[in-house]
């Protein structure tokens, strides 16, 4: 347990299968202890409508 939930710590998430069904914003939230720490939009795109470098 933290000391408060407001506390810096930092951290890494990798590799974490997710599948977004749809094309879409998402959403992703952050809780300790039932308090909302942040939260980050996520917006998809469909990969065939995306241009990379080629």
């Amino acid at each position: 347990m933290f000391p408060s939930p407001l506390m810096v710590c930092e951290s890494t998430v990798r590799n974490i299968p997710v599948i977004l069904e749809k094309v879409g914003v998402y959403f992703c939230e952050l809780y300790s202890g039932g308090t909302l720490l942040m939260s980050r939009r996520l917006l998809a795109l469909d990969p065939s409508g995306v241009q990379g470098d080629e």
